[in-house]
């Protein structure tokens, strides 16, 4: 930012001020990459949890603005007698634009300590333009945040003028008048220049996190809406299950009392269920931690095929259960639960007059597969590849966002499915799982 003594004894000689050809081609470029690097990179590093945590947001932006200052002081374009001509007021002014108060005032501190200890007979002139600049943008900021970007970048080169002009009458007036500042027009149009591409990048990386913002917020807005179909589909099954258990235990013939134990608890797991499935879905407008537990397999098929066990009467359907043991993966318990039931229900429902449904849990190498087979009426080629997305269904009534739930949370499980169906046969799903 500062100026040189030199000019002053061109100036006196009658060779005018510097031009363009004075300057080191080299270091303008290496300025610009100093300034420019940061903010592009800024739009890589800045994901929800940084945003999130105030002091890890202020550090980022800190750094981002204070690096290239500090790189474009110690790489100054000109330096003579202490006077220092640099880029710095380029990183300077966007950090006193686009950061927070407290982040401006610790950048503009920095850069006066900095400067102080690069020393020199321009540090003073550094001085005075960061403080006036600084005051400036502090009064002025919300006003310039609702302006046209032409307007933002015609007023930011115009205030930068201004106060390095202000700077050099105070300098001379009240600190050294022996010395005559020289204007410096070709290096104040060459900050004009980066500032404009500086506004433009910052402006530029600004409005790509907003779109990103506003591209999840209406995707999170379309999965709520798919949802809210599949809600009553998704609290029909373990309703129906417990309807099942309350068929059993009102019959003619009264269960024995460790049955009606069991079947009470089945039934009140399964409106435990439904009420998390509700509570889940009134969730979705705000993220929250998934949870990852070591789950042993053969136990949730236990349970599964206990649940599913109310069919066996009702649809004279046979439930065959095959596992091994110590067969453990990582993943949410109640979401495979819900995957699996989800599944086997679709390969009961398809089996109008009976038949058999085969659950099978074994080891393949560093994998643990799940094997869920019907003898129902099977689907074709067309059909398959359908399977999962939102809408598409076998059943008259269905929706098809039972099993795209239950393929999404088999892949946020890093689980592989693989289908294979035979029309008039039945459907095999083998489901995959990293062994834990």
């Amino acid at each position: 930012m500062g100026e040189c003594r030199e000019c002053t004894e061109r100036m006196i000689a009658g060779d005018g001020e510097m031009t363009l050809f004075d300057y080191k081609v080299e270091t303008f470029l290496l300025n610009l990459f100093f300034i420019m690097f940061p903010l592009i990179f800024y739009q890589f590093v800045s994901k929800d949890r940084i945003e999130a945590k105030p002091a890890l947001r202020n550090a980022l932006l800190y750094s981002i603005f204070m690096l290239p200052i500090v790189l474009c002081l110690l790489m100054p374009v000109n330096d003579t007698d202490g006077f220092y001509q640099n880029l710095h007021s380029v990183p300077f002014i966007m950090a006193c634009l686009y950061t927070n108060p407290f982040v401006s005032f610790l950048v503009c501190v920095s850069s006066m300590l900095f400067r102080w200890f690069i020393g020199g007979q321009g540090q003073y002139l550094s001085y005075l333009y960061d403080m006036i600049s600084f005051a400036f943008f502090y009064f002025y900021i919300r006003k310039y945040r609702t302006l046209r970007l032409p307007v933002k970048m015609v007023l930011t080169f115009l205030v930068s003028f201004l106060s390095k002009l202000t700077a050099k009458v105070i300098f001379y007036f009240f600190i050294d008048s022996g010395i005559l500042v020289n204007p410096r027009l070709p290096l104040n149009v060459i900050e004009g220049v980066f500032m404009a591409l500086a506004l433009y990048t910052i402006e530029s990386v600004l409005k790509n996190m907003q779109l990103k913002k506003d591209l999840l917020a209406s995707e999170r807005l379309r999965v709520a809406s798919i949802i809210s179909a599949s809600m009553a589909h998704e609290i029909r099954n373990p309703l129906t299950s417990v309807r099942g258990f309350i068929q059993l235990l009102s019959g003619p013939t009264e269960p024995p009392p460790e049955k009606r134990q069991f079947y009470g608890k089945i039934a009140l797991e399964e409106i435990d269920r439904a009420q998390r499935i509700i509570t889940d879905y009134l969730s979705l407008s705000r993220p929250y931690p998934e949870v990852r537990e070591k789950i042993d397999l053969g136990e949730e098929i236990a349970y599964v095929s206990s649940v599913l066990s109310s069919y066996q009467d009702t649809q004279d359907i046979e439930v065959r259960v095959e596992t091994e043991d110590n067969l453990h993966i990582l993943g949410d318990r109640q979401q495979l639960r819900q995957c699996i039931i989800n599944l086997s229900k679709n390969g009961i429902e398809s089996m109008e007059n009976g038949g058999v449904l085969n659950l099978k849990v074994t080891r393949q190498q560093d994998e643990i597969v799940l094997l869920i087979g019907d003898t129902g009426k099977g689907m074709t080629p067309e059909q398959i590849n359908r399977l999962g997305t939102p809408y598409f269904s076998n059943k008259e009534k269905g929706t098809g966002l039972g099993t795209m739930v239950s393929f999404n949370i088999i892949h946020n499980m890093l689980g592989k499915i693989n289908v294979a169906s035979k029309v008039g046969e039945g459907t095999h799903f083998q489901i995959s799982f990293p062994s834990a």
